[in-house]
């Protein structure tokens, strides 16, 4: 088998020889699973990043990839992907859900707050009460201005928030990222102040979406058909967070599930698809709705097949996210072990911080052939070796060429999530 040279920097023969039978889709043993040192040495890495990235990547508490003029920092040039924010920022609120479920830390849970309420902000800004913008950021941050200024369309808020410009083009994968955000913090965060701001938020979404049959209808120039899973979701967040006010919404769920389940809406692509990104959003949707899903077992039953077919049935896609998302939705299942050695074998795995951008082209390394086709290996390559990414598991894992410049640095979101789902659900 192939050698990685994580084994130099603390993973064991037998952890390498496990991972790369997983990575040729024919493991056959359990997994070594890491030693108390071992997880040290990964919380240590994890807690880095967190300093590392809040607040330097979070400039208006919504998440972006920072470009510096030199790894001294001298000076910030340019904020980059803040196209993406929304989506981002809501599985950083995720993160710091599953953090506060797991420390109790009064820091973090002021923190879920901010971000909560800076959401909330979001739903009024554009004038448009419950749609929700790619990000709205400082006008006169010269940072942001040089990125918004080459964005097309941008636009002024509206009072009291005139001092902000907002991203149109807003399409489902943001009100993805902010649902699951939004519902971890409803499930996780055990505070019932946060729960009265998160369900605020949700309904100020929910009227918005409701009043357009699950469109999303932009104030100025776009209109987005929902799937029946992006409508299955959120009708499924009505029902949860205010049974009585969006009872008419449950024949509606009831039909978008079953669409969804005869659509193959829960099925993920083999994994040198060149729009993976759309498999990032099929694991939220599952994760939400599985979490939420607690009354009706033939749903749970079916989200239960689903889901283990995409973590353990696609388990040498080698995605750490998508093991933590399962571990966390069922944490009892029979089928934990071999996500449990893709969550801690690929955080591990994860490059230590600070962790800058930089060009990969593995097309030359023998390590990772053959080829699938053109840019892609046949086989899923190990985390450090993959083009860096602002969230690592929404890109094919057998991608072979990609990268940023050297002084980017990412939210790193793709390590911190998983890790504290990870500790809130037991498998780290």
């Amino acid at each position: 088998l192939l050698q990685n040279s994580s084994a130099l920097e603390g993973l064991s023969p037998d952890q390498v020889d496990w991972i790369d039978s997983l990575r040729f889709g024919n493991v056959s043993s359990m997994w070594p699973a890491l030693t108390e040192t071992q997880i040290r040495m990964l919380r240590d890495n994890v807690m880095q990043f967190e300093t590392l990235v809040w607040p330097a990547n979070f400039p208006f508490q919504q998440a972006v990839e920072v470009v510096y003029s030199d790894k001294e920092k001298s000076k910030i040039v340019y904020y980059d992907d803040c196209g993406d924010s929304a989506a981002w920022t809501g599985l950083y609120l995720a993160s710091l859900s599953h953090r506060y479920n797991s420390t109790r830390n009064a820091t973090i849970l002021d923190r879920v707050q901010l971000i909560v309420k800076k959401i909330y902000t979001m739903t009024q800004c554009t004038g448009k009460i419950g749609f929700l913008p790619r990000i709205m950021g400082l006008a006169s941050d010269p940072a942001f201005a040089a990125y918004y200024k080459g964005y097309k369309p941008h636009y002024l808020c509206v009072a009291p928030y005139e001092e902000y410009v907002w991203l149109g083009s807003t399409s489902r994968d943001m009100y993805f990222g902010i649902a699951f955000g939004l519902t971890s913090a409803w499930v996780y965060v055990q505070d019932e102040a946060t729960k009265l701001l998160v369900q605020q938020v949700i309904e100020t979404i929910l009227d918005d979406l409701i009043k357009y049959h699950f469109w999303i209808i932009s104030p100025k120039e776009t209109l987005t058909n929902p799937t029946p899973l992006f409508s299955a979701v959120f009708r499924k967040l009505a029902l949860t967070v205010n049974s009585t006010k969006y009872s008419n919404e449950q024949l509606g769920y009831d039909i978008d599930f079953a669409l969804t389940v005869a659509t193959r809406g829960f099925s993920l692509q083999d994994k040198w698809a060149s729009g993976y990104f759309v498999d990032e959003l099929t694991v939220e949707g599952l994760y939400i709705l599985s979490i939420l899903e607690i009354s009706n077992d033939t749903k749970r039953s079916i989200l239960f097949t689903e889901f283990t077919e995409a973590a353990v049935g696609h388990s040498d896609h080698f995605q750490p996210g998508f093991a933590a998302f399962y571990l966390s939705a069922f944490p009892s299942s029979p089928h934990f072990d071999i996500p449990k050695g893709v969550l801690q074998g690929g955080l591990f795995d994860y490059p230590s911080s600070p962790d800058w951008g930089h060009q990969v082209d593995q097309t030359n390394n023998s390590k990772y052939f053959p080829h699938k086709k053109e840019g892609y290996s046949e086989y899923a390559l190990w985390i450090r070796d993959r083009p860096p990414d602002t969230y690592q598991w929404q890109r094919a894992p057998t991608k072979l060429k990609g990268g940023d410049v050297s002084t980017m640095q990412y939210p790193h979101i793709d390590i911190l999530l998983p890790f504290w789902m990870g500790k809130t659900s037991g498998f780290i």
